[in-house]
């Protein structure tokens, strides 16, 4: 494959952000556009960065950093309400290797970007004896407020500014055991989502990234 990613996140006590960007190639699936019903891999190319920031309200009661890098310990169950800017930019483009196996299929080059503002809820739950447990959820639904779309079909262009239905959605969930106040354990999982749907092109993104780990606070 040629697939490609890479992620970086910063959460502190006030602010947070994560940075996304994502290469793929091995995209398949079934897809509803003119000639195409099938989508065999190397038949698209995605290329899509995506930024998020956060704002936290209740910052000296509720802490991102407990739930997602363990550098705080929270030893209460606690929310807050969230604040949000997303930026979300990239390309989806039909491929040489799609035109050589289907020689009547489009060319399609899609381009995008938008600015979304939102607001959300964060809250971080602390149970045990010693409060050892903390279960975190938090989501935070942005409306597109900015947007540059271009469709290309076979050489024919089509612009799209206008507003319409287009939302991102950016949810997080973590489990957290601490051993002592220094070692922990746990899991954590980021959910971005996309929707756009002007009426005549519907377009949805879903990105998910678990993970497992064993930390050490010094």
């Amino acid at each position: 494959y040629n697939d490609y990613e890479f992620n970086f996140e910063y959460h502190g006590q006030k602010l947070s952000f994560d940075i996304n960007y994502l290469r793929a190639t091995s995209l398949s699936g079934d897809i509803n556009f003119r000639d195409i019903d099938h989508l065999d891999e190397d038949g698209l190319r995605m290329n899509v960065v995506n930024v998020a920031a956060y704002y936290t309200f209740s910052h000296s009661r509720f802490s991102f950093p407990a739930a997602m890098f363990q550098n705080y310990y929270q030893l209460r169950s606690a929310g807050s309400w969230l604040a949000g800017l997303s930026f979300q930019s990239g390309s989806i483009k039909t491929t040489d290797e799609l035109k050589e196996r289907s020689p009547l299929a489009p060319e399609v080059h899609l381009t995008f970007a938008n600015v979304a503002l939102g607001g959300g809820y964060g809250y971080n739950f602390v149970f045990g004896k010693h409060s050892q447990w903390l279960f975190h959820l938090s989501a935070l639904p942005s409306v597109v407020l900015y947007k540059h779309n271009r469709l290309t079909v076979n050489g024919n262009e089509m612009k799209d500014h206008r507003l319409c239905f287009n939302m991102i959605f950016n949810e997080r969930a973590a489990l957290v055991y601490h051993f002592t106040p220094r070692y922990n354990i746990g899991a954590s999982l980021i959910m971005s989502n996309s929707l756009y749907d002007n009426g005549d092109i519907k377009f949805n993104q879903n990105k998910y990234l678990a993970r497992a780990f064993l930390g050490v606070r010094f």
